[in-house]
C-alpha cells in the first residue's frame, strides 16, 4: 500500500499485479480481507469472478467485517461488475437497516450508499425493482433509467414497490414514493391515475406531493381532488398545481375554495402567490388589479369580492371525487 501511494502507481500499468491481488480475495482472515479491500479499491479491481458476492453471502464472516469491506470498495464502485455493485449496495443497506448502527456511523454509510448508487444503470433495474427494500438507496437512481414509456407490467411493479413502503415514513422511503408518483403521473394511464387518487384519499399527509402527479391531468376526475388539496398545498407543489388548474375551463361553486387561493396568495412564497392570484382571475372571470402592484391591496379586494359572493350564493360541497364546479 505504501509503495503504491508513494510511487503514485497507475493501476493500468501493472495489470498482472492487479489480477494477483484480486485473486487473493477473500482470505480466511478478516484483517487480511480489510487490507485486500483497501488495495482492491485503490487498484479499481473489477470482476472478482463471483468471489465478492460469495464473501458477502458467507455467514462465517461477521456483519461488521463485511461492512468494513463494503465501505472500502465504495470508491471502486465504478469498476465493479453489475452483480458486485449490487452486492456492495445490499451489504451497505443491510448495515443501514441494522438496529445497532449508531447515528454518527449512519452518516458514513449513507455517504457510501449515495456514492455507489450513482453507478446504477438500466441493467440493474429488474433486480432493484424485484428487491426494493434491499436496494432502497438505489431506487431513485434506477428511476432515472426507466424508459419514457412504461409497459403495464412495469407500472404494476412500481405500484407494488410503493405498497411495500406504505408503512414507512422515513425520508428515504418518502423520497422513493415521491419518485413513484412522478413515474405514474408521467405514464398518465387510467390505472396509474386511479392509484394516485386512492393514495390521495388514503394518505392525507402526502396530498400536496400527490397533487403534483394528479396535476399532469388536471381535468376529469382529478380536478376535484386538486381543488380539495388547496388548503394543504405546500410551496413546493403550489405553482405547478395552480398553473395546471388554470388550463381547465372549470371553476368551483363554493366560495371557500376562492378563500383557499387568497390564503395561498398571502404566503411569503412569491411564485405560489402569483399563481394563486392568476387562478382567482381565471375562476372569477375578472381582474381586480389596480395597476399599483400592491399585493396587500389586491388581496384585500379579493377578500371583499369573496364576501360579496358568500352573501349572494349558497354554499356547495366540493369534496374530492364529487362534482363541484360550474362550467
Amino acid at each position: 500500500q505504501l509503495a503504491l501511494v508513494q510511487a503514485n502507481i497507475d493501476p493500468n500499468q501493472i495489470p498482472g499485479f492487479v489480477r494477483r491481488i484480486g485473486n487473493e480475495f477473500p482470505s480466511g482472515d478478516p484483517v487480511m480481507n480489510l487490507e485486500l479491500a483497501r488495495l482492491l479499491s485503490y487498484l479499481k479491481v473489477g470482476d472478482l469472478e463471483g468471489r465478492l458476492e460469495a464473501y458477502f453471502a458467507n455467514e462465517e464472516f461477521s456483519d461488521s467485517d463485511k461492512l468494513a469491506v463494503a465501505m472500502q470498495l465504495r470508491s471502486a464502485a465504478e469498476s465493479l461488475t453489475g452483480d458486485e455493485l449490487l452486492a456492495v449496495l445490499g451489504q451497505l443497506q443491510a448495515a443501514r437497516d441494522a438496529s445497532d448502527v449508531g447515528e454518527s456511523y449512519l452518516g458514513y454509510v449513507d455517504q457510501a450508499l449515495a456514492g455507489c448508487s450513482q453507478f446504477v444503470s438500466a441493467d440493474h433495474l429488474e433486480e432493484i425493482l424485484s428487491h426494493p427494500k434491499k436496494y432502497v438507496s438505489a431506487l431513485i437512481p434506477a428511476f432515472y433509467h426507466m424508459p419514457t414509456e412504461l409497459d403495464a407490467s412495469t407500472l404494476e411493479q412500481l405500484i407494488e414497490v410503493d405498497k411495500q413502503f406504505a408503512d414507512q415514513k422515513d425520508s428515504q422511503s418518502l423520497q422513493v414514493r415521491l419518485g413513484i408518483v412522478a413515474l405514474l403521473a408521467q405514464s398518465g394511464d387510467e390505472a396509474s391515475m386511479l392509484y394516485l387518487r386512492k393514495l390521495w384519499q388514503r394518505e392525507d399527509y402526502r396530498r400536496s406531493d400527490i397533487s403534483i402527479g394528479l396535476a399532469q391531468q388536471p381535468d376529469g376526475e382529478n380536478w376535484s381532488y386538486l381543488v380539495s388539496t388547496l388548503p394543504v398545498l405546500q410551496p413546493a407543489s403550489a405553482p405547478e398545481v395552480l398553473d395546471s388548474l388554470k388550463t381547465v375551463a372549470r371553476k368551483p361553486r363554493d366560495v371557500r375554495h376562492y378563500r383557499d387561493l387568497i390564503r395561498i396568495a398571502e404566503t411569503k412564497d412569491k411564485s405560489s402567490a402569483r399563481a394563486a392570484l392568476a387562478l382567482l382571475e381565471h375562476w372569477s372571470g375578472q381582474s381586480l388589479a389596480d395597476g399599483s402592484n400592491d399585493r396587500g391591496k389586491l388581496i384585500a379586494s379579493w377578500k371583499r369580492w369573496c364576501d360579496q359572493q358568500a352573501a349572494t350564493e349558497p354554499a356547495a360541497s366540493t369534496a374530492a371525487g364529487e362534482s363541484a364546479d360550474r362550467r
